[in-house]
């Protein structure tokens, strides 16, 4: 007896046996311009529709105040190719070595490859760059390192920058490499603002901070120091000196009230004063149990600090909980590691004295209201009974705000005590006068003030030159490109460890506690990136196109646009979306889903595109997969 096998099963049994739901599918048409029909009946497509190959904002560049391009300088550094690194790094930011230890990293926190594990150490990268060149002969000495110590064409208009530390450093730098003669005024002994009085020498060390101060040095600012503007020298005097544009930038020095019974004792002193006096040498209040309010970087500065100068104990009070605190978490576990306390969900309620001297701090258990919508939390009334450290030095860690006593009426000033500026611009109402950082804005973290110093250079310089300040600033500052990655192939690998110095060599110490990992290391720690956006020469597109058209030269792919189809499928293979073309939604006629797979159900008609037949057709949805121009979709089903 013969037997006959169908090639193609029962529908009514592919369905019972593949458990399949089904899911009507269909077939969307786009009917093409009348001129267009030679070539969609040829598989081909109108020139308009095809692929290019097009780098976009990756999200760490993007995320970047500044711009920094970190997708290429650590495609450089995976190559080994530390010197380019570091010119391109030195494109938008000249303190590589300051930023790879202060910077709030907001790069690491859009890094898609913490979809995959952990994002890479984008800022650990950047600083290997900066002390690879400090234990050798620096860039520009061997004609390496572009033109960044270069200053532009001499100009006679002069410009006073009224403070030293991120905001007008970068505007000083800015502003001669276009030629402007530049004078910074610092009311402090020494340049660099709160890095260089507010920051715990264990983070910066104060010769990384003078070594990059150095290239403002050499591009040919001047430096005029324990100068107090407002104070010694008028806004007037410095007109009169013909400086024809004034930024202010004296930052956030200024610590508000500290609403506590008690806080007028002797041994109760804010954070930043704390830090300023250990900076300068200056004399510190006794210290042997310390208690410190607060939980930012400062704070932890702070403490951390106490315990180098021979506090036997130093407890951080927190009013929330760890996962709140806004220092870092490595901070806080370096902190801990330390011997520093931590005290979460504590609220202080009264400083406590003796004859004038501060002995400990009072407080209670805070309690949270429940969680919102959004996750936020709000802090009750404090309930319990009242509990009490002992303590002869108490470190408050207030708001502050910028000191424009000084200027008496001469400075427009909000509400807020900050200066008052056009955000987009960052002038005054005041004709020449120019304000940024955190005397505009509050405290802010080290990028955003390089950022701002960079906006208030252009500004001082369409200033002088006669230009509309507004025109195309828009787009300055952080990008929302959104860039896909393809992550379902990627290898989990760890993030590199940074080593750390001992416990017992940090006890009492102001050595960097951050060190450097191997050179091995830190050439895996780059190869892990996913190159978001750009082409990295991976020859995925190449491999996946069904009809050949994409060849590989030494400038990069080519597309042989008279073989493409416009199947969409090298834009939906590219790992780093650098191929863009917009889906059609319909059918194209490129013939990929009937190249892709097998299917009785899928007909090609006269004019080259696919129709379903509905009566055999199972709908199992894998044609819907297959097209990447999304012209099969579903209509129906669960």
């Amino acid at each position: 007896m013969a037997v006959l096998i169908a090639r193609y099963p029962c529908i009514t049994y592919q369905k019972e046996q593949l458990k399949i739901k089904p899911a009507k599918i269909d077939i969307r048409y786009v009917p093409p311009l009348e001129k267009d029909l030679p070539q969609m009946k040829s598989g081909a497509m109108p020139r308009s529709h095809l692929p290019v190959y097009r780098d976009r904002i990756a999200p760490c560049t993007g995320a970047c105040p500044i711009q920094v391009d970190a997708r290429g300088y650590i495609d450089l550094i995976s190559k080994g190719k530390f010197d380019e690194a570091l010119a391109l790094v030195r494109r938008k930011n000249p303190f590589p070595g300051i930023t790879g230890r202060l910077c709030a990293r907001p790069c690491e926190k859009v890094c898609r490859r913490a979809d995959v594990d952990q994002p890479i150490a984008i800022d650990l990268l950047k600083r290997f760059l900066a002390d690879m060149e400090s234990h050798g002969t620096p860039l520009w000495q061997r004609g390496a390192g572009g033109d960044f110590l270069t200053p532009g064409p001499e100009k006679k208009r002069k410009v006073a920058i009224v403070g030293s530390g991120p905001t007008g450093l970068m505007a000083a730098y800015d502003l001669r490499r276009q030629g402007y003669p530049v004078t910074l005024f610092e009311a402090l002994p020494r340049p660099g603002g709160t890095m260089a009085v507010g920051t715990g020498r264990f983070r910066l060390p104060e010769e990384v901070l003078n070594r990059e101060i150095d290239i403002v040095k050499k591009l040919g600012a001047e430096f005029r120091l324990k100068t107090r503007v407002g104070d010694k020298i008028s806004l007037d005097d410095l007109k009169a000196e013909g400086y024809k544009a004034i930024l202010l930038a004296p930052g956030a020095h200024k610590p508000g009230k500290v609403d506590l019974p008690g806080h007028e004792a002797e041994g109760v002193i804010d954070s930043l004063t704390f830090l300023k006096k250990v900076a300068l040498k200056q004399k510190v209040p006794a210290l042997s149990r310390v208690v410190v309010l607060g939980g930012s970087e400062r704070s932890l500065d702070a403490a951390r600090t106490a315990l180098r100068l021979g506090a036997k104990e130093v407890t951080v009070l927190f009013s929330r909980s760890q996962k709140e605190m806004p220092a870092e978490p490595l901070e806080i576990a370096e902190a801990e590691n330390e011997g520093v306390l931590f005290q979460y969900l504590s609220v202080p309620t009264k400083m406590t004295a003796s004859h004038g001297k501060a002995t400990g701090i009072c407080f209670k258990d805070a309690v949270l209201s429940p969680p919102t919508s959004l996750g936020r939390t709000r802090l009750l009334p404090a309930q319990g009974p009242e509990k009490k450290i002992k303590a002869d030095l108490v470190i408050t860690s207030p708001t502050y705000v910028p000191d424009l006593s000084v200027f008496r009426k001469a400075v427009p000033q909000t509400a807020w005590s900050t200066i008052h500026v056009d955000p987009l611009t960052l002038a005054t109402p005041v004709e020449g006068l120019f304000a940024g950082g955190d005397a505009v804005t509050g405290p802010k973290n080290f990028i955003e003030g390089l950022a701002a110093g960079r906006k208030a250079a252009l500004s001082i310089h369409r200033y002088l030159s006669g230009e509309d300040l507004r025109a195309n600033r828009e787009d300055e500052g952080i990008s929302t490109e959104l860039v896909s990655v393809s992550i379902g192939k990627v290898e989990r690998k760890p993030r590199v460890e940074e080593p750390v110095l001992s416990i017992e060599e940090r006890s009492h110490s102001f050595m960097e506690v951050n060190l450097m990992p191997s050179e091995k290391s830190i050439l895996e720690e780059a190869g892990r990136c996913l190159h978001c956006g750009a082409c990295h020469q991976c020859d995925t597109c190449m491999v996946q196109c069904p009809e050949g058209a994409i060849t590989k030269t030494e400038a990069g792919y080519v597309i042989q646009y008279e073989k493409c189809t416009g199947c969409r499928v090298c834009v939906q293979e590219c790992p780093t979306s650098a191929i863009e073309m917009p889906a059609v939604g319909a059918c194209v006629a490129c013939g990929f889903c009937l190249k892709r797979f097998e299917c009785p159900s899928m007909i090609r008609g006269e004019d080259g595109r696919v129709k379903i037949d509905r009566l055999t057709c199972v709908d199992c949805g894998l044609c819907m997969q297959v097209c990447c121009q999304e012209g099969i979709y579903k209509v129906g089903g669960d």
